[in-house]
């Protein structure tokens, strides 16, 4: 999806434009990689195919352009042939998918009672996370906070686009940040 075919949103930062049905053409020089069509829902979200006699159960992915389907048709992504709600888009991580369950977006896009939530992670997402995706500079942005018992949490503070610029990475992030997520829990 390129950009001119997205809307700036608050709580995920930024969402395909709802209800349209977008060409995507991807080219490398002069050779064709994919020639696609997406068609988006009234919520924003690539469109379903509901099973059949499951209409008041279902399954949820949340991830990015590999959730998304970027680069095939409707019919070829994996959300469609599991019947499931597709909440993934490109350049997505973590963060988008706290902020859409906390402000309610993805709760009023279903229809039915999840039964399974699958979320696919890369490493990369790591320093999404953080703040240092170049196309993402209005995503939602988190800071870790000390809990009563002292534990930590993220909290909502903001969009990177409203705040201080994220630090330089740590030797810790993109592979090796799996280490960073296991710390803020223990």
């Amino acid at each position: 999806v390129c950009s001119s075919d997205l809307e700036p949103v608050d709580d995920l930062g930024y969402l395909p434009r709802p209800g349209r049905r977008v060409t995507a053409r991807k080219f490398v020089g002069d050779k064709l990689i994919y020639d696609v069509a997406y068609t988006i829902g009234a919520d924003g979200f690539r469109v379903r195919n509901p099973p059949q006699g499951a209409e008041n159960r279902c399954l949820v992915l949340f991830g990015d352009s590999n959730t998304f389907g970027e680069g095939v048709n409707d019919g070829e992504t994996y959300a469609w042939h599991l019947g499931a709600y597709n909440f993934g888009m490109s350049g997505y991580g973590a963060h988008e998918m706290l902020a859409g369950l906390q402000s309610g977006r993805y709760t009023r896009s279903l229809a039915c009672a999840p039964t399974h939530v699958v979320y696919f992670f890369l490493p990369e997402h790591v320093a999404r996370t953080a703040g240092r995706a170049p196309w993402n500079d209005r995503g939602p942005r988190y800071r870790l906070e000390e809990g009563p018992r002292g534990e930590r949490r993220a909290v909502r503070d903001g969009n990177f686009h409203h705040g201080p610029k994220p630090p330089p990475p740590d030797l810790d992030e993109g592979a090796l940040g799996w280490r960073q997520i296991g710390r803020a829990h223990v």
